[in-house]
């Protein structure tokens, strides 16, 4: 069987994107059992180590804490590969290098240019490359803690949406619908705050003025939504901290310090500080690809830009 350059463009990108997560895995690795567990590391091992049941009804009674997803996966995890500082933290690492994945997949669905071997190669690794060495990325793949899982749902959801939603001008199949809101399930419960890029997807099928795929969307999102509010009635716990969050809600928009703080602890961790510079470059770079992408693919960009004003 013969192979075409693009065939072989393919397996060229495939090995080298290979490499990088190979390099990435032994980064995030290296050492990862050098400290003891943070608090929240504890927090982690304290709602996990019980039954499953045990893990929702402590859950429901408890006040600021998460979803049930994580605890029980990384139960699940315990069970099979034991609880050390290095055992916990590597589900956090698998769950990063998931996300690396989907990283590379979703540019690829991001540059439609097809025929051109270097956009191919470089729309593909370099998102890999820079999610890779990002400081808060390797920092929380490394941390025994939901973050990186999270970054999971939101890249998987957001390559589903990308690829059956926004991309063809037909309505999803059903298959697609499916698929999409068993994601955004499985995302709402493993933290509540990933609620929100959940909401910015109907907010860009409004700008993108696909409304056949918004009723859709709206429509299939109704049994997960009821779900939520099941769980929220069942938890006295969550009842307890959405009261005390609620009259605490700032509608305004967040001053420049307060976003350059929030930015700082997204993309450095929380133990590196004041690494203004390089986060206004980060940020130039960040703006020139989504002026890229909106000149290229209008409604991705919108919803890609969308996503970066966030809360």
């Amino acid at each position: 069987m013969k192979t075409t350059p693009d065939d072989r463009q393919k397996l060229y990108v495939t090995l080298a994107s290979c490499l990088l997560l190979a390099l990435a895995w032994g980064l995030w690795l290296w050492r990862l059992d050098a400290s003891d567990l943070t608090f929240d590391e504890t927090a982690t091992y304290f709602v996990a180590h019980r039954p499953p049941l045990e893990i929702l009804q402590y859950l429901q009674r408890a006040i600021r804490e998460h979803p049930p997803v994580y605890y029980l996966l990384i139960r699940c995890w315990m069970t099979l590969v034991g609880a050390s500082e290095f055992s916990l933290r590597a589900f956090s690492v698998s769950a990063g290098m998931i996300a690396l994945a989907l990283t590379g997949r979703l540019g690829r669905l991001i540059d439609t240019r097809r025929g051109d071997d270097l956009m191919l190669a470089t729309s593909t690794l370099i998102p890999i490359a820079l999610l890779a060495v990002t400081p808060g990325m390797v920092f929380y793949a490394r941390d025994a803690r939901m973050y990186s899982l999270g970054v999971v749902w939101t890249l998987l959801a957001a390559t589903l949406f990308l690829r059956d939603w926004l991309r063809p001008a037909a309505p999803p199949r059903p298959r697609a619908v499916a698929a999409l809101v068993a994601v955004h399930a499985l995302a709402l419960f493993t933290h509540y705050y990933l609620l929100f890029p959940i909401l910015i997807q109907a907010l860009a099928l409004l700008v993108a003025r696909r409304r056949r795929a918004f009723a859709i969307w709206c429509a299939a999102h109704v049994p997960p939504a009821i779900f939520g509010l099941i769980w929220l009635a069942l938890s006295p716990g969550l009842q307890m901290t959405t009261d005390s969050l609620v009259p605490r809600l700032n509608l305004h928009l967040p001053t420049v310090a307060q976003a350059t703080w929030m930015m700082d602890r997204l993309l450095f961790s929380p133990i590196i500080f004041e690494r203004r510079n390089l986060l206004y470059g980060l940020l130039a770079l960040t703006a020139a690809g989504l002026l890229l992408v909106l000149w290229h693919r209008w409604r991705a960009g919108t919803w890609m830009a969308l996503m970066l004003m966030l809360p």
